[in-house]
Order: structure tokens, then C-alpha cells, then sequence
């Protein structure tokens, strides 16, 4: 068995070192997922046929860079290195989910529902990860980094509203092209 990455020494005092373990893993979890969505977003946005979702994409993909260098504060702030935890298994649902995402459906609009479901899905798990690491921050007295966590978990939330807005209105679409379908399907029986 290997034994686990050496963290590093917090810059500040530490209350709770077992806490304060529980905030730094659990911060680089999210910053790995944001990560990986910079990373990935603008490969994907090429697959999507509508601009629009092209522009939300990217839209979020600069939402999730400020994000990031908050992170970057908040683990400079911690006197936390990155570097050496990078052999830490990464969450594995993030690298399945994306290459079923990139597997380009034949269906346009099932190809997009693909896409948002991925950053939907990454996104949620950020967002059901920050009220504890709120909590933590909050039990730790880092008042400046719960201030940076919850200006992220906003933004998280704002992503996550646009994403439920841009599903819903292809859903609205979906459903009325289908209607329009029905009706000159209905007329053109009638006319036979």
C-alpha cells in the first residue's frame, strides 16, 4: 500500500488539524473539477450545434477561471501545495461522464442534452460540496476564505440556474417542434 502524498503545514494557526485536513482535500476535489471543465468546456462547446449553448459554455468556462485563481488564493492563503497531492486518485465519474460526452451522438439535440448533463452533473457536486466547506471555514475563523468560498459557491449557483434555463427552453423546443409536427402530419392525412 502506498502511504498517502505529504500535505503541507498550514501558514496560520489550526484549531483542528483533522478539519483543516477536511477543507484542503476537499477544496482540491473542487478545484480539480473546475479545472478539468476549463479544460474540457471549449472542446466540447465545438460539438454542440446550437451558438447558443456554444456561448454559455464559454460563458461558464470564464466563470469557472475566476473561480479557479480564487482557489488558487484561498490555497495560497492556506499555505497549501497543490503539487504535492497530484498523485491522489481523481473522482472518477468526472473522466467517465466526459467520454461518454465526447462519443458525439448522432441526434443534435440529444448531443446537447449529453453536454449539459455533464456540466450540470460537475456542477452540482461542486455545489452540494461548499456549505461544508463553509462550515469548516466558518469553524477553522478563516473569515477571508469562507468570503472567497462564497463568492465561488455563488457563481456556482449562477452557472447552475443558466444551465436549468438553457435545458429548459430546449425541452420547450423539443416539445414544440414536436407539436408542429403532429399538426402537419394530422393535415396532411387529411388532405389524402
Amino acid at each position: 500500500m502506498q502511504n498517502p502524498p505529504e500535505i503541507s503545514k498550514p501558514v496560520r494557526d489550526v484549531p483542528d488539524t483533522q478539519l483543516f485536513s477536511f477543507l484542503t482535500a476537499s477544496l482540491l476535489s473542487i478545484y480539480r473539477t473546475k479545472r478539468s471543465l476549463v479544460t474540457r468546456l471549449p472542446k466540447i462547446a465545438c460539438q454542440a450545434a446550437s451558438g447558443e449553448l456554444k456561448s454559455v459554455m464559454m460563458e461558464i468556462t470564464n466563470d469557472l477561471a475566476v473561480q479557479i485563481l480564487r482557489l488558487d488564493k484561498i490555497f495560497a492563503l492556506l499555505g497549501f501545495d497543490k503539487s504535492l497531492t497530484k498523485n491522489l486518485p481523481v473522482f472518477s465519474l468526472n473522466e467517465n461522464t466526459f467520454q461518454s460526452t465526447v462519443t458525439k451522438n448522432v441526434d443534435p439535440m440529444i448531443n446537447e442534452f449529453d453536454i449539459l448533463l455533464y456540466i450540470s452533473n460537475l456542477e452540482s457536486m461542486d455545489i452540494a460540496a461548499f456549505p461544508m466547506v463553509l462550515s469548516a471555514a466558518d469553524k477553522l475563523g478563516f473569515d477571508d476564505i469562507r468570503q472567497l468560498l462564497q463568492e465561488c459557491f455563488d457563481d456556482a449557483n449562477d452557472n447552475r440556474a443558466l444551465i436549468d434555463v438553457i435545458v429548459d427552453k430546449y425541452l420547450a423546443a423539443q416539445y414544440e417542434n414536436r407539436k408542429i409536427k403532429l399538426s402537419l402530419d394530422v393535415k396532411a392525412d387529411n388532405h389524402m
